[in-house]
């Protein structure tokens, strides 16, 4: 599935949906039916008619807010390093906010 995205954070999302769906990343029953929701979604948000849509700039948003937050605890945190997302969690955020 080659997709063109432009916003970095939601390009992770779908690079996790798809490894996801491929079985590349071991996840549990659950995961795997949220990323399923989630394509069926974005099938869904296509229509003319569809109630709701899909806003890659608002998520991307939300993203980069995020990985402004520095770490609180631990060692990156006495080093004052900021947050940067994993593509699961990027996945969680931009199924959410998008």
């Amino acid at each position: 599935m080659a997709r063109v995205v432009t916003t970095p954070h939601v390009a992770a999302a779908l690079e996790y949906c798809e490894n996801v769906s491929a079985g590349r990343v071991v996840v549990c029953n659950q995961v795997r039916l949220a990323v399923a929701r989630h394509y069926r979604d974005m099938e869904r948000f296509k229509a003319k008619d569809a109630p709701f849509y899909f806003d890659a700039d608002a998520a991307e948003r939300v993203c980069a807010a995020v990985e402004h937050f520095p770490h609180i605890k631990g060692l990156w945190a006495t080093h004052h390093k900021k947050i940067q997302l994993e593509g699961w969690q990027a996945f969680v955020l931009v199924s959410a906010f998008g």
